[in-house]
């Protein structure tokens, strides 16, 4: 049996999603001196009995952007296997293996064997707090926070700048041999395996568990787009899903609007009828690695060249409040989140998150629409192009 999370390692109730580099770094030391301790002897097998700080590295490369990897790299796992330098005791999670193995769709969300089998492969617990990041500064972790979250780890987080902001900071990188996914640190000794996975509420399977137990995330499918777009002047025949629920694009507006193209060959661009354009670059303060190179203060300049060009943070809540209002978005509002294949949808559902959390309101009710326009856009179903958000 596993002790309970001690409250240092976890924010307080109703706090943001996002941690800051200074509040990581020193839970970071907390957690791997308090590991240290714990830990067994080296070559034994005893798994470890206390719950630790785990950082995820889910960095993800979109190509043809300004998310793309920079380097010759196979994929993000080998970069991440290759380059070794990383927030200590983190581990890499590929959100390319760990989904849908069946699905012809990318990184769907994985079932629950899957998943767990994954976290396994990790020697991540749901009674650890997991503090998720990626190269860019803020992109991909947002998915895996979502994910993370949905399959029961109710204590994952954000690092707020990512691994730039952690890098110049001063924050420490670890170097040398890291074995792929496997290999993560507790103090001066490899963590042992997980033999149980345990998930929220006990026995009980996070796929079984209510939205409120999965933190009010949940996926929705493209039956549920149907219902929320289908169009009845019949009142009795509307559902309360369609009268509450709104859906949220992230793609770039060029793309909602049918002006520009979609970045895959023969996919007509345009949107799911009354949908609102909430473009996830909009959330974001984006720059250019080569500012930050100049205030890095441990030795940035190689840190951030192994990383994408650009650097994103997600905009302060009153940014991002006044972002909402402008497109009429109530975040207090059940609302699905999509975007071209599931991945930056997550950025919007995290910032509205965000919002909640700084206004000290509960968090909102989303529902990730996984297969997003890659799905919608092949089931032949209607496609709006206009300037407007209908």
């Amino acid at each position: 049996m596993m002790k309970k999370m001690t409250s240092s390692l976890i924010p307080p109730p109703g706090s943001s999603p996002l941690v800051s580099v200074q509040w990581a770094k020193e839970k970071l030391a907390a957690s791997m001196a308090a590991s240290a301790t714990a830990s067994s002897p080296a070559g034994t097998t005893s798994t470890r009995d206390a719950p630790t700080l785990v950082f995820v590295d889910a960095t993800w490369y979109l190509p043809n952007s300004p998310f793309a990897c920079p380097f010759a790299a196979e994929s993000a796992k080998s970069l991440y296997q290759n380059f070794n330098r990383i927030v200590p005791n983190s581990a890499f999670l590929d959100l390319d293996e760990c989904a849908d193995e069946k699905s012809e769709l990318p990184h769907m969300m994985p079932s629950r064997d899957v998943f767990e089998n994954y976290m396994r492969s990790l020697n991540i617990s749901t009674e650890d707090s997991i503090v998720c990041y990626d190269r860019h500064g803020l992109f991909s972790a947002a998915r895996a926070w979502y994910m993370l979250r949905f399959f029961g780890h109710r204590n994952t987080f954000v690092l707020d700048g990512g691994l730039p902001e952690w890098v110049e900071a001063g924050g420490d990188v670890a170097e040398g041999s890291v074995a792929g996914t496997t290999a993560r640190t507790t103090g001066t000794t490899v963590a042992k395996p997980v033999e149980e996975y345990t998930t929220v509420g006990g026995t009980t399977s996070s796929a079984e568990q209510t939205n409120a137990e999965k933190e009010n995330k949940s996926v929705a499918s493209l039956a549920d787009i149907q219902e929320i777009t289908s169009c009845t002047t019949d009142e009795q025949e509307r559902t309360s899903l369609q009268d509450t629920t709104t859906i949220l694009d992230a793609r770039p507006a060029g793309r909602f609007t049918g002006e520009a193209a979609e970045p895959r060959a023969g996919m007509r661009s345009g949107h799911i009828p009354n949908s609102t354009n909430v473009p996830f670059l909009e959330l974001l303060d984006v720059r250019d690695h080569e500012e930050a190179t100049t205030t890095s203060t441990k030795d940035g300049l190689k840190m951030i060249s192994s990383a994408p060009t650009k650097r994103t943070k997600l905009k302060s809540p009153g940014e991002l409040k006044k972002i909402f209002n402008t497109k009429n978005v109530d975040v207090e509002k059940p609302f699905v989140v999509t975007c071209g294949s599931g991945m930056t949808a997550c950025i919007v559902a995290l910032a509205a998150e965000v919002v909640c959390a700084h206004e000290g309101k509960a968090k909102p009710t989303v529902s990730l629409f996984d297969g997003s326009w890659l799905e919608y856009e092949k089931s032949g179903l209607p496609v709006a192009t206009s300037t407007s958000n209908s």
